[in-house]
């Protein structure tokens, strides 16, 4: 279910490094949860509630204005997170249109089949089918409704009836068994990652906590997962305040459910977690039924008290960036990896590629792919070096490092060997800018306070490989990291992938 954590007196120790915190009643000196962009936004909402507003029913007129006067408040309803299937249907359904246009043209002409695919990219926009937390059976179900929409506008729009409305009935069941059967198809080739899965602490009585970590595991959708439970009365402590602190950074908590009986107790605990940056849901004793602004989770109610505000769709146009550009990088270079493949083949036995642990957001591990350009038993060895290591702190670094190759030498000056992360980069792992992401064993070093950096995707390239890529110390690394976070924006991460390009031209790399 997740640790139980106890607090056995007035100071709270550190699991990880064995020592005591802060004393009690002072202040945590940094929030648990880092925002990205965090200076750029202009103001945070305090409170936010779950529920939304869906508008009234669409209103139809007998104009072409009335298609038009649906987008702006259909975007509204998209999801920054759903912009990748939005895209996608988009393009499925305008290459389908294409080319069936041929025969669609003998039935009917070209404005309504436009007017057509424009009403049902509203409607679709409109149902919902880009919100958040869409199941495969709303989905359908949606698609279903937004192809009926897009098939009634048509025919009031374009004035059609008789073989006119035959013909967008057809185009509108056709639309909905091709988005229905692609919508099935990848999510049955979809792989579960837990990288969507948000981290919770759950805090309240012991059979109210129970309850909620049961729903949690039953909970189909996967989107959260038990990290820690905290007993409720543990906040009448004052060295509660900096235990939570310490769990929500060394856990990655995101979230914190909330299922305190005393009001004042309850109040108390949520200042806290506003000045960590953590969202807040309260589990309330409500028996049965379904209210505006609840959500029902295996039979609990919970509703959302605090949401911290996320540039979520600059973060979207970054993921978007990524992607294109980095499917870009992989084609252009793609000639030259597989040169530089047959150089590693040829220097040294063992493989072409390196399948490096690394830890990326939130604590998450995954395998990272570069070019080889070590001796294959180099990881057996690296404890015996650490004693040369020539970087301070967390991790390990030396410039005449015994383990690496000759070809591996010149790759690494260039930074040549890190050109398959691009495909880690499309995959999501990754960014093309962000914290580089460390081994395992680097990460079991960190302070408390170096936890931060994991709460960023990470990157390629950051603003330490530009401002200090050669600098021994892991704390410059660690604020740099930080203050990229907190001053993140599009424009930074291209200034740094300009510098990136500078510093690799210099061959800096060691």
């Amino acid at each position: 279910m997740g640790q139980v954590v106890s607090i056995p007196g007035s100071d709270a120790l550190d699991r990880r490094n064995g020592h005591v915190l802060e004393p009690v009643g002072s202040r945590v000196s940094a929030t648990a949860r880092l925002i990205p962009g965090g200076q750029s936004l202009a103001a945070q909402k305090p409170e936010s509630s779950s529920a939304t507003v869906n508008g009234g029913a669409v209103r139809l007129t007998f104009s072409l204005r009335a298609l038009a006067a649906i987008a702006p408040a259909s975007l509204q309803k998209v999801c920054p997170s759903q912009l990748g299937a939005l895209v996608m249907d988009v393009g499925l359904i305008c290459t389908a249109l294409v080319a069936a246009l041929p025969f669609l043209q003998t039935v009917l002409n070209t404005k309504t089949i436009v007017l057509y695919a424009c009403a049902l990219a509203a409607t679709a926009m409109q149902e919902g089918l880009y919100g958040r937390d869409i199941s495969k059976h709303s989905a359908r179900t949606l698609i279903g409704k937004a192809s009926a929409w897009a098939w009634f506008l048509t025919v009031v729009l374009a004035a059609h009836s008789g073989r006119g409305m035959a013909a967008s009935g057809l185009l509108a069941l056709g639309s909905f068994c091709l988005l229905s059967s692609w919508r099935r198809l990848f999510q049955s080739l979809e792989v579960p990652n837990s990288s969507s899965r948000r981290n919770v602490l759950v805090v309240g009585r012991p059979s109210a906590t129970q309850r909620i970590a049961n729903a949690i595991r039953s909970d189909p959708s996967a989107s959260r997962c038990v990290k820690a439970v905290m007993p409720e009365q543990q906040f009448r402590w004052a060295s509660a305040k900096i235990a939570l602190g310490r769990i929500a950074r060394e856990e990655h908590i995101d979230e914190v459910i909330l299922a305190v009986g005393d009001g004042h107790l309850a109040a108390s605990i949520f200042g806290d977690c506003a000045e960590n940056g953590l969202d807040v849901v309260i589990a309330p004793e409500i028996a049965g039924g379904r209210a505006l602004g609840i959500e029902i989770l295996g039979g609990v109610p919970l509703i959302k008290l605090r949401e911290q505000v996320l540039p979520e769709w600059t973060l979207a146009i970054k993921r978007i960036m990524d992607v294109a550009l980095g499917a870009i990088a992989i084609m252009l270079t793609l000639p030259l990896m597989a040169a530089m493949a047959a150089l590693v083949k040829l220097d040294s036995p063992g493989p072409v590629l390196y399948l490096a642990a690394r830890i990326g957001r939130k604590g998450r591990h995954f395998t990272c792919y570069k070019f080889r350009t070590m001796a294959p038993h180099a990881e057996r060895i690296k404890d015996q070096l650490r004693m040369t290591n020539e970087r301070h702190g967390a991790f390990f670094k030396m410039h005449a490092d015994p383990r690496i190759t000759r070809v591996g030498q010149w790759l690494r000056r260039y930074s040549l060997d890190e050109l398959p992360q691009l495909w880690n980069v499309v995959r999501g792992d990754m960014s093309l800018v962000g914290p580089r992401p460390h081994p395992p064993d680097d990460v079991e070093r960190y302070a408390l306070e170096d936890l931060r950096r994991l709460d960023f995707t990470p990157g390629m390239t950051g603003l330490w490989q530009v401002v200090a890529r050669n600098d021994p110390s892991f704390k410059r690394c660690v604020a740099l990291d930080i203050a990229y976070i907190r001053r993140w924006s599009l424009l930074l991460d291209c200034r740094i992938l300009g510098g990136t390009v500078a510093a690799v031209l210099r061959g800096s790399g060691i």
